[in-house]
């Protein structure tokens, strides 16, 4: 099949899933309507390149080595770049914006609990310079939910995030694309994989440091444990379904959250137990007398609980609708591929448009 259309790729941030990402790219490469090419990578401890002609490959292991990435740099295009803001510019003057070839900005530093910077500058940018935009970093649809879609929506470009709440599972493209006309109440879930996996551990009587570890050698776990531990990446996440699915414009630290204290957590689940019920971290929110309450918490479920049957590195959401009720959407695990997944379906989303 040939593949007229060239969509020219801008990786921001490079860390596990950024890798699966890549490695994605070149796996379903013919089964892709479109051929991608990554013209360029912006890190901050591993270089940055700028290669106008593409990189088929990208060697992931490369990321262990210091400024590994200025050996793909193209000196035909001048000195490497020095920070991702030089790359989105010098990129956005190489590839002017046409039909043919589309510029993208994958943006996928990490998640800062403080602001969401530097993500929400990295988006803000390329949307200025003419980038449709895809995420798995929480921040700037957690942060700046509303400015981020206008300036898209205004430039006629996209900026999607399928991949910050609940990995693969396509949330938000089931909503736009699916169930026109719905209104959606309230919603809550377990969108957190290591904060659901340790206290699966402690039921099942493992170790608690044991099953961090785990969690980080998985690559699942936020690079800041605390952000999990303490709530933060659920937090965020429920301000992204609360912007996207009620229409809030809350952050973070709007959401009402309480983390797992971990010096008491195994005698709660113990105590529980005895009463034949779980403790999950729940995320939900609701719309209260106009206004949007959102809380996550360890909370003690009954077994028949939809959300008490997931378990280990499973994650799920409850939607309570006008018309059809509650809809339900889960999946039994979670890991980097998934996300890097979404990514990929936001790229085909963005193809279809």
């Amino acid at each position: 099949m040939s593949k007229t259309n060239i969509v020219n790729l801008v990786l921001v941030g490079f860390g596990n899933v950024g890798k699966r990402f890549s490695l994605l790219l070149r796996e379903k490469s013919e089964e892709l309507p479109f051929r991608t090419r990554v013209v360029g990578v912006a890190t901050a401890n591993h270089g940055c390149f700028l290669a106008p002609a593409g990189v088929d490959t990208i060697e992931t292991s490369c990321v262990d080595q210091s400024h590994c990435f200025t050996e793909y740099h193209d000196p035909k295009s001048g000195p490497p770049p020095v920070d991702a803001f030089e790359l989105i510019t010098r990129t956005a003057k190489l590839f002017p914006r046409n039909n043919a070839h589309r510029l993208v900005v994958v943006e996928n530093t990490p998640f800062i609990v403080k602001n969401g910077e530097p993500g929400i500058r990295h988006v803000r940018e390329a949307l200025k310079l003419g980038f449709d935009v895809i995420t798995a970093n929480k921040g700037p649809a957690a942060f700046a939910h509303r400015e981020l879609k206008s300036l898209a929506r205004k430039s006629g470009l996209s900026f999607l995030f399928e991949g910050t709440v609940l990995d693969g599972l396509p949330i938000f493209n089931l909503i736009r694309q699916t169930l026109p006309s719905i209104r959606i109440v309230n919603f809550r879930g377990i969108l957190n994989t290591t904060t659901n996996y340790l206290l699966f551990a402690l039921e099942n009587g493992l170790s608690l440091a044991d099953a961090i570890v785990e969690m980080q050698s998985a690559g699942i776990a936020e690079a800041n444990i605390a952000n999990d531990v303490d709530g933060w990446d659920a937090a965020a996440k429920t301000a992204i379904l609360a912007n996207e699915l009620l229409g809030a414009e809350i952050t973070p630290h709007d959401v009402d959250r309480e983390g797992l204290d971990t010096l008491q957590l195994e005698t709660k689940i113990r105590s529980a137990q005895k009463r034949g019920r779980v403790i999950k971290l729940v995320a939900s929110a609701k719309r209260t007398e106009g206004k949007i309450l959102a809380t996550v918490g360890p909370t003690e479920l009954s077994i028949d609980d939809p959300l008490a049957q997931l378990t280990e590195t499973a994650k799920g959401l409850l939607i309570e609708t006008d018309l059809l009720g509650t809809i339900q959407i889960s999946k039994a695990a979670s890991n980097v591929s998934h996300t890097a997944y979404a990514l990929l379906s936001d790229l085909i989303t963005l193809n279809r448009q």
